[in-house]
């Protein structure tokens, strides 16, 4: 079997490996949302929002980029592990010594003292990553991720159950911050179980100058992604309060679960194909197109089926005293179609060697946002937020353009591949609106099953139609791009 086709097959199935821990992840976190909706209230989802944002605030600008480091190496990567482990225990405890201290004055920007303790309690989930063994990067370098879905699958079901539990009891943010601790716990143990790499305390700074040279860059442009996804969050929680911070994160996981996440994987198992055709364009083009072909499958419906939907999945799942996110649902669904389609622009990019646009662009849209957000939302709360958040799509063209150019593709080639469905959509919206409407008139859990199911089964039907009759390409094409050398 030759080098190309082991490492398609590698690609293949890690992808799938990918794929299934990211659904898993997603279906148990929507399965909790819809649990502990009805237990906690809105104000603990916020202050529970700002613990998480706060440590990651400091995370991300103290991050190193090394693991990422290590995996592109092409070297043996031994002799690098102690230092990096070394240093992601000192980082760990440095950051939680800063947090301590610095924890009574975030709460008080975010005018709420109880968050206080809450930070110094969650804050330790850094010194336990800190302690992840460092020996299962190997599982990423050597495209062999079953033992990383393990390790994810144990600690999320571990947690899943525990705030469950808690939240049952206590009914309070307590339940999402110790079971959030006992999820990073499992993870972290469960490192040593299922790789036998031991790391000791050593420290080379040499080797660290050398991966610094490379993660220099990813951190960089990690920060200005940060603080574009997330800086809306920051600015909610510190205008609007913990409350409304709450109904705007439980919106945003609500309309972009669907359409972002199970297509950022897609996106991203492609990035070694595009990396092995970088030099020829005809080939880049086609798998470009196949990609935002069957991304367009996926996220079209859902986006369009979340939008319709909204109110009942409020009502019926979350409960009447969510009834204020239904509006930004809508308006964000927008946002998640946009980024799911966006999601093939990053792996192409950085597969051409040309990543400086990612940074150009993204900063661009950091930038967008920082202007528009507080106008919007001194004007129109959280519905101006969203509105804010969502002009980031106003770059679209832009981004699209350049693409276009750099792969010398038509705009109505591109245009094609999204066309069939934006249709089979379409004609799902009409039948969702005739239900509605004329059919099942009051909302109900059977009502909202049906939709699905019809909805579900008319798309495919559409699909797969298309697939027999008219040759249109779906799946395989997507699965030729990723084996072809």
């Amino acid at each position: 079997m030759s080098n190309d086709t082991s490492l398609s097959k590698k690609v293949i199935k890690g992808g799938l490996w990918v794929f299934s821990s990211r659904i898993f992840v997603r279906l148990i976190g929507f399965i909790r949302i819809i649990i502990i909706a009805r237990l906690l209230s809105p104000k603990d989802f916020g202050l529970f929002g700002l613990l998480l944002l706060t440590l990651s605030v400091l995370e991300i600008l103290t991050q190193t980029g090394f693991h990422s480091a290590l995996i592109q190496k092409a070297k043996d990567i031994k002799p690098y592990l102690n230092t990096v482990w070394t240093i992601h225990v000192v980082r760990g405890g440095a950051l939680y010594l800063a947090l301590y201290i610095l924890a009574p004055f975030i709460a008080n920007f975010f005018n709420s003292p109880t968050l206080t303790l809450y930070l110094k309690v969650v804050g330790l989930t850094v010194i336990l990553n800190g302690f992840t063994n460092i020996g299962i990067v190997y599982f990423k370098k050597d495209i062999e991720l079953s033992r990383q879905f393990l390790i994810t699958f144990l600690s999320t079901i571990i947690e899943f159950v525990s705030v469950i539990i808690l939240a049952y009891y206590y009914r309070n943010v307590w339940a999402l911050v110790i079971g959030n601790l006992i999820g990073n716990f499992v993870n972290t143990a469960t490192s040593y179980l299922l790789h036998p790499y031991r790391p000791k305390f050593d420290f080379n700074l040499a080797k660290t100058k050398e991966l610094f040279s490379y993660g220099k860059w990813l951190m960089s442009s990690s920060i200005i992604i940060f603080f574009t996804t997330q800086g809306d969050d920051a600015f909610v929680g510190k205008l609007l309060g913990a409350t409304l911070l709450g109904f705007y994160q439980m919106a945003y996981k609500i309309s972009n679960m669907a359409t972002t996440e199970i297509t950022h994987v897609i996106a991203s198992i492609t990035l070694p194909a595009f990396s092995k055709i970088q030099d020829n364009k005809k080939r880049l083009k086609e798998s470009f197109l196949r990609t935002v072909s069957f991304i367009s499958y996926l996220s079209f419906p859902l986006a369009v089926i979340t939008f319709l939907l909204a109110d009942d999945l409020v009502y019926l799942i979350l409960g009447k005293k969510w009834e204020p996110i239904i509006p930004i649902i809508k308006i964000l669904c927008v946002e998640g179609l946009f980024r799911s389609i966006g999601a093939s622009t990053g792996p192409l990019l950085s597969g051409i060697g040309k990543p400086k646009y990612i940074t150009f662009f993204t900063t661009i849209r950091f930038i967008l946002l920082a202007a528009l957000i507080y106008p919007l939302t001194s004007r129109w709360g959280l519905i101006g937020t969203s509105y804010a958040v969502i002009s980031g799509a106003l770059l679209s063209p832009f981004i699209f353009g350049k693409i276009l150019k750099i792969i010398s593709c038509p705009v109505r080639e591109f245009m094609n591949a999204m066309l069939i469905p934006l249709i089979n959509t379409i004609i799902v919206s009409c039948i969702i609106f005739i239900i509605k409407k004329y059919i099942l008139i009051n909302p109900s859990i059977p009502r909202l099953i049906l939709i699905l199911m019809v909805s579900i089964s008319v798309y495919l039907f559409c699909s797969f139609y298309l697939e027999i009759k008219l040759k249109y390409p779906i799946l395989k094409p997507l699965i030729a791009t990723v084996r072809k050398r």
